[in-house]
């Protein structure tokens, strides 16, 4: 009996060749399955929820009410207290009639964050929030295809693709719970394709809007200031610079209780399943035994060590390697920041289209991208057996991305 699902490698472009007849068919019956299944969840948890507080215990969109809060502290000229994480944890929980003294999660975003958040503060919570997750399906939706459109010339490989992460656990976490995940990709994709434009100052001033989550855009400012052009760098620099003066003007100065924040992060934040930085990591095994803390430092100093040299390296090779230095320095950034959430892995997109579409994909990739796309239900489980296993995989295939890149020759494969 012939073999219906033939998975082959290729010389050139996609590692899967799809030979099935109807494969194609299957992956998006699946994913719009996926999707109709948490869609249909979605509905169900609103239309049964008491006083706006659903089963499990959310309000709608629980994570966008932080920016709705903090656009109103910001409107009503309280905003110096933002990082007031009792004031400002009461006002979250005021918005679904919860108590006060309710567990709520701390505002650890830059203090010019509020400001972007007024205009949706003055309509009633459920109608900008409502606004809010309609806006980020549409803009998720167009990045799944325009991202995957980009990396796959072939067209239903990239229908493939861009069906599998709208399905993906964390593009539906960042949908139903209100994460700004989509804006984050979004920032990041506009300012590499005005690069690949060549429109430098566009470029350097779409990223500068990374600053709202600069954890996650350590690595693109990297590529940026090695593969940009003097004008991307300074209209970088220059948006940075607007940032720091609106937080800083408007804020009162508040700059200084945002880095207090964001440094004394209680553990009850910081130890969860969904969270896949190198350091991070390490939390699964507090309280700590004499010398883990040594470990984690000398360990995490190692891998950015190494990432930086692949991307050296990358470099002394010209612009010509600037695309694969563009996805190393995307998903480098994941293991080097200290919180990356299992949400915040749809920044994650370009990368694995990218490296999965190319002949050189190792298996080990390929299950880390699945386990990414499905893992999350996994996250109370691997904190509950203290293993970090996502990052661990991570972690091994970053050290492969980076051991490519310091054995790459002259000559390169062609574009996506």
């Amino acid at each position: 009996m012939p073999c219906r699902f033939g998975f082959r490698l290729q010389e050139e472009g996609m590692i899967l060749g799809l030979e099935a007849r109807g494969w194609h068919g299957r992956i998006r019956r699946f994913s719009a399955s996926v999707v109709l299944i948490f869609l249909v969840l979605f509905v169900w948890l609103r239309l049964t929820s008491t006083h706006g507080i659903d089963r499990f215990g959310n309000g709608l969109a629980p994570d966008f009410s932080q920016f709705y809060v903090a656009g109103e502290l910001a409107a009503t000229g309280e905003i110096r207290r933002i990082y007031d994480e009792a004031f400002f944890s009461s006002r979250v929980n005021a918005l679904f009639g919860l108590p006060k003294e309710a567990d709520s999660y701390p505002f650890l975003y830059p203090p010019f964050v509020p400001w972007l958040a007024v205009p949706l503060s003055w309509l009633p919570y459920p109608v900008a929030a409502s606004l809010y997750l309609v806006a980020m399906s549409a803009l998720g939706v167009g990045l799944a295809w325009q991202v995957a459109r980009h990396c796959l010339p072939d067209r239903e490989q990239a229908l493939d693709a861009a069906w599998l992460f709208v399905a993906s656990i964390p593009a539906i976490r960042c949908l139903l719970y209100g994460q700004n995940g989509m804006l984050t990709l979004a920032v990041i994709w506009l300012g590499f394709l005005a690069w690949q434009a060549r429109r430098d100052w566009l470029c350097g001033c779409v990223l500068a809007l990374g600053a709202f989550k600069p954890q996650l855009f350590v690595g693109v400012w990297l590529w940026l200031a090695l593969f940009g052009s003097h004008r991307s760098r300074a209209g970088l620099m220059l948006g940075l610079l607007f940032w720091a003066l609106l937080g800083w003007i408007g804020g009162g100065g508040l700059w200084g209780q945002w880095v207090e924040a964001i440094t004394h992060v209680r553990d009850s934040v910081k130890l969860q399943g969904q969270m896949h930085s190198w350091l991070n990591a390490f939390e699964y095994w507090r309280p700590w035994p004499q010398g883990v803390e040594i470990i984690r430092g000398t360990t995490w100093m190692a891998l950015v060590g190494f990432w930086l040299l692949a991307l050296a390296q990358l470099r002394r090779q010209g612009n010509s390697t600037a695309e694969e230095a563009f996805y190393l320095a995307l998903g480098g950034a994941v293991w080097i920041t200290p919180r990356f959430c299992q949400y915040d892995a749809v920044i994650l997109y370009p990368a694995l289209v990218w490296w999965w579409s190319r002949s050189r994909t190792t298996h080990l990739e390929r299950v880390w991208i699945i386990c990414l796309l499905t893992g999350f239900y996994f996250g109370d489980f691997f904190a509950v057996i203290r293993l970090p296993l996502l990052t661990i995989i991570g972690v091994l295939i970053l050290i492969n991305q980076c051991l490519k890149a310091l054995h790459k020759r002259a000559s390169i494969d062609g574009e996506c």
